[in-house]
């Protein structure tokens, strides 16, 4: 076994790990490291645009409870729904 590190060692040490190893021990690491820039820039940017994502928060829910009334057939069309929509 060889301590010392030269390009012969280096080499012998190559050979020994296969280029598909190599990848997916690597590539999963830098794939949550990815992940986790990412997240925290997403972070970053909805408390920079905090006004804009609570717009888009508020109409994503309306979505969601318009998809939900017309799936469940509470309305059958949107302007059923929108005449019988009470603002509480």
């Amino acid at each position: 076994m060889c301590v010392c590190v030269c390009y012969v060692c280096v080499e012998e040490a190559l050979k020994e790990v296969s280029l598909d190893k190599f990848l997916a021990r690597n590539t999963s690491e830098d794939n949550v490291s990815f992940s986790e820039i990412m997240a925290e820039a997403e972070k970053k940017q909805r408390l920079k645009h905090a006004w804009l994502y609570e717009k888009v928060d508020e109409q994503l829910e309306v979505s969601i409870v318009v998809w939900c009334c017309l799936k469940f057939k509470v309305a059958s069309n949107m302007a059923e729904f929108m005449g019988n929509l009470k603002i509480i």
